[in-house]
């Protein structure tokens, strides 16, 4: 049998082609598929990706591979399969893709950065599921036997479930079928924040684990992705990114939280790990369940449209009550004389948990101590100079920082405008909240967990560990202490500023409030001791508001749904988000103009054939709703289509047509982030 002469090679660049390299015949018993491998282009070396092989080549000349790189991590078939999907499917370069899945860094590294997971067994009896749990993983297990004796097509779970409805144990319960099946599982988390607490839970159950996230060491990235690879791996808990775990006989997926914003890739490839879920799902033969108290209204669209099997578990474990929540109105606070971001309800509330030794969760999806610094006298606020978007004043370092482009700058003595002496800070981070709740409860033992206080390694494990071990009274924190952690003496939670996110320009606004508000108050009253939520809030009477405290999903989704369809917003239409990012704003203006212009008359063109197209509706070009960040001009088009076929047929032929050095151009197929 002949060995290949030519590899091609794709390279991690927004060029939509391969190019053909000579294989040098010592390397020709080497290489296979899905390696990477240093190769020169133009006067540099780069790392590229062999995506296939041959005999020949319709070019005369070639330059020849220069060597194999790190060849024992590569791309197994499957991940190369999806790799092409996901290249197509969101309007990427493969190279591009590939590079994102199997990154160049991911390479043997020193031995003392192998610290991974104790992989002893450790033995568990686990209690027996409920009748309703039951019924889940019965239906569950059902799908998993089938998948070996014939190809099933609907295997894709919505699990719709209550806070501490007893969601986790249905997974354990099917993971433990699963891997008596021999097959391999996937389980993804939304926030970093939240895999010491599963970490501790899949060992205590399972044992040998393997663990995937950004804050890993590349050691670390190393040692698990080859295990995985090698067999040694039955189970891979991470982040978005774990879902691209090269197991060879992937048997289950679930996605935890599956209604978060974080399981969306923020750069290219802009990549949703739901979507990209479904397709390995579909590759494998494999089960995929999607958990959530507040499904994404796509999924549950989907549900009740057959395209997933909705299973529910409508209330929690042990018939326990679900916390009561209150809605304080912040204006009647100040009619009261009540200055504190902390309403009186709510001290009240958190003095009683003081006394009785119980726990509490102050929650705010904003860090820093104000949110802006304001000249009362002629409205000047301190700006980022590269993104003209708000400082925020951050108290620990006695500085205004931006938080988009990292810039910062000492508080200014006066205003630069007008003289005036007396500047202000205005709006309420976690900092001033976790410095007023400290004035108010000094005997209490506070910590505060936001992106500020969890930049160190390991740091996450060291606060989840402190908290559940009771040497901390209230935590305090953003986002990520919102949703997952399970701590049985949390009694009162607290919702500082519940409209945040209510009025931003975003269609999502309504769905993202309720879903966060339920996700926190959620993390009271878990287990004997019940739960008490206050909800602080300048609109009352807002329905995001009204049905979280009534914990009717239900009807949140009725109303939002309607909104949807009437406005055209999915799941009733494909968004594409088209943004053109340079440092000149005229040159970057002028290229979003000529992008839509050629959109447009490749729909005329397509339309003669198809008449379909005319679904389609183009907003913009326009400058986006943050139009300057990190000292680059964004201008951006919108794109609305019914059917997706009309998406690949207009902006296949437009993906790689317009990048230069002055002028990026992004695609993102389904856009969660609008600004």
């Amino acid at each position: 049998m002949k060995l290949p002469r030519i590899a091609q090679v794709v390279l991690p660049l927004p060029l939509d082609r391969t190019f053909d390299y000579s294989i040098p015949t010592k390397l020709r018993p080497q290489l296979t598929l899905g390696q990477r491998i240093v190769v020169p282009f133009g006067k540099s070396k780069k790392i590229g990706y062999i995506v296939s092989l041959s005999e020949k080549s319709e070019y005369p000349k070639l330059k020849k591979i220069i060597s194999p790189y790190a060849p024992e991590i590569s791309l197994t078939a499957e991940l190369l399969t999806l790799a092409r999907w996901i290249s197509e499917y969101y309007l990427c370069s493969l190279g591009e893709t590939l590079a994102m899945i199997l990154s160049p860094n991911l390479k043997m590294v020193k031995f003392h950065e192998h610290k991974l997971l104790p992989w002893e067994e450790v033995p568990f009896s686990p209690l027996p599921p409920t009748k309703s749990q039951q019924r889940v993983i019965n239906k569950i297990k059902e799908k998993i036997e089938l998948g070996e004796k014939e190809v099933i097509t609907s295997k894709v779970f919505l699990l719709h479930g209550v806070s501490a409805s007893g969601k986790t144990e249905v997974y354990f319960q099917v993971i433990d079928f699963c891997l008596k099946k021999n097959k391999e599982v996937i389980f993804l988390v939304p926030e970093i924040a939240l895999t010491p607490q599963f970490v501790e839970l899949f060992q205590k159950r399972f044992g040998k684990i393997g663990l995937w996230h950004s804050r890993l060491s590349k050691g670390e990235k190393y040692r698990y992705f080859l295990a995985a690879k090698n067999g040694e791996l039955k189970i891979m808990l991470g982040a978005r990114s774990a879902i691209f775990t090269p197991f060879r006989n992937l048997g289950l997926i679930i996605i935890d939280e599956e209604q978060e914003f974080t399981y969306k890739q923020d750069k290219k490839p802009f990549y949703h790990a739901r979507e990209v879920a479904l397709k390995r799902a579909e590759l494998n033969n494999a089960v995929l369940i999607l958990g959530s108290a507040t499904p994404s209204l796509e999924s549950f669209y989907a549900s009740k449209k057959g395209r997933f099997k909705l299973l529910e578990l409508p209330e929690r474990i042990e018939e326990r009550e679900l916390p009561k929540i209150k809605i304080v109105d912040m204006r009647e606070e100040i009619k009261k004389g009540n200055r504190s971001v902390i309403s009186l309800d709510l001290q009240e509330m958190l003095n009683e948990c003081l006394e009785k030794k119980e726990q509490a969760i102050i929650f705010l999806n904003r860090r820093g101590y104000s949110t802006f610094l304001l000249c009362r006298r002629c409205g000047y606020i301190a700006k980022c100079p590269s993104c003209q978007l708000s400082l925020v004043y951050h108290q620990w370092e006695k500085v205004l920082s931006c938080h988009y482009c990292r810039y910062k700058e000492n508080v200014p003595l006066i205003c630069p405008v007008c003289k005036n002496w007396r500047l202000s800070f205005a709006g309420t981070g976690t900092e001033k909240v976790e410095n007023e709740i400290r004035n108010l409860f000094p005997q209490a033992r506070l910590r505060r967990m936001d992106l500020d206080t969890t930049r160190k390694k390991d740091i996450y494990h060291e606060i989840y560990h402190t908290f559940k071990e009771e040497k901390i009274d209230i935590l305090i924190g953003t986002q990520m202490i919102a949703k997952g952690f399970d701590f049985p003496k949390v009694s009162v939670v607290g919702i500082i500023n519940a409209d945040v996110a209510l009025h931003l320009p975003d269609f999502r606004a309504a769905e993202r409030t309720f879903q966060l508000v339920t996700q926190v108050a959620g993390r009271a009253g878990r287990a004997e001791i019940p739960g008490k939520v206050i909800l602080q809030t300048y609109y009352p009477e807002h329905y995001a508001l009204v049905t979280a405290s009534e914990h009717n999903y239900n009807k949140l989704y009725s109303q939002e749904i309607k909104l949807r369809k009437e406005l055209g917003y999915p799941p009733f239409v494909h968004l594409v988000r088209i943004l053109t990012r340079g440092k000149k704003e005229e040159t970057v203006c002028t290229l979003a103009k000529k992008i839509t212009e050629k959109i447009k008359l490749q729909q005329k063109l397509l339309e003669i054939k198809n008449d379909y197209l005319k679904g389609i509706e183009i907003i913009g070009p326009t400058p986006a709703a943050y139009p300057r960040i990190a000292g680059k001009y964004r201008w951006q088009i919108l794109l609305k289509l019914r059917n997706e076929t009309n998406l690949r047929q207009i902006l296949n032929p437009l993906k790689d047509s317009y990048h230069s050095r002055s002028v990026q151009v992004s695609f993102d197929v389904e856009p969660l982030d609008m600004f």
